[in-house]
């Protein structure tokens, strides 16, 4: 019946999300949502749906800018669009954070043997930085992108760019 079949989509769902506070809280709601209305639909939610925390997903590092004003963070993005390997103020380069994420998805790709419907749960600038490995644009561009609102789905099919950018080899840090 439809719970059945809901049951078995379920089982091809994974949820990962950055191990920060809020993120992990997002996560679990979500979860918790998803398995309420696979519940409704008479099937029974999987123990495979509890997100699973990862470092891949942690918000970029903004060096000296953490813990301040967040409209200090455009002093970094403005950097970004002339040099995406640049570290402005001691923070993480939008290609290390990008490279970061990307290398997740790699992974997943390689030891997830099923086709699975992914939900990453994760930041702004971050999420960003991905969604331009999955358009195979550079890095530096990330502020081009429409912006990405809170608690916000939103697909990452890759585009044929995309597709070449995410089957390369995983950095030497993953």
């Amino acid at each position: 019946g439809v719970g059945e079949e809901a049951g078995a989509k379920l089982r091809s769902v994974r949820i990962y999300a950055s191990d920060f506070k809020r993120t992990r809280e997002t996560s679990e709601v979500f979860a918790e949502t998803l398995a309420k209305v696979v519940k409704e639909a008479g099937g029974e939610p999987e123990a495979l749906l509890a997100p699973r925390p990862t470092v891949s997903l942690r918000e970029r590092y903004f060096g000296e800018l953490e813990g301040g004003k967040n409209d200090r963070y455009d002093d970094v993005w403005a950097v970004d669009k002339e040099d995406a390997t640049a570290e402005p103020f001691g923070s993480e380069s939008a290609e290390s954070t990008r490279q970061r994420t990307a290398d997740l998805v790699r992974t997943l790709e390689r030891e997830e043997a099923q086709p699975l419907l992914v939900v990453l749960v994760s930041h702004g600038d971050a999420l960003q930085l991905l969604q331009t490995a999955f358009q195979g644009l550079p890095a530096a561009q990330h502020r081009s992108l429409q912006h990405l609102n809170p608690a916000e789905l939103r697909e990452l099919p890759p585009t044929a760019e995309g597709a070449e950018v995410l089957s390369a080899a995983p950095s030497a840090a993953a």
